[in-house]
C-alpha cells in the first residue's frame, strides 16, 4: 500500500510540475512505462541499491521544486 500511494503522490507532483513548466500535459505513456520499469527494478534489485536510488530521485525532485517555487511566486501562481 505504501508503494502504491507513493507512486500516486509522485505522479501528481510530476504532472503539476511539468504542466507549470511546459503549459501542457506530457506523454503519459512513456512516463507510465518508465514508472513500471522502475517498480520492477525495485522488486528485483538489492535493497541498498533501491534505497540509494530512491534517496537520489527524491532529493532531485526536492531541488527542482525548491528552484521552481520562486518562479511560481513571481508569476503569481496561487498557493495550494
Amino acid at each position: 500500500m505504501f508503494a502504491y500511494s507513493t507512486i500516486i503522490g509522485n505522479s501528481r507532483l510530476r504532472r503539476v510540475n511539468v504542466q507549470f513548466i511546459n503549459s501542457h500535459w506530457p506523454d503519459d505513456g512513456r512516463v507510465r512505462t518508465a514508472v513500471l520499469a522502475m517498480v520492477y527494478f525495485g522488486a528485483v534489485a538489492n535493497v541498498p541499491v533501491v534505497w540509494d536510488m530512491a534517496d537520489l530521485t527524491m532529493g532531485t525532485m526536492a531541488l527542482i521544486n525548491l528552484s521552481c517555487h520562486p518562479a511560481a511566486v513571481a508569476a503569481g501562481v496561487p498557493r495550494c
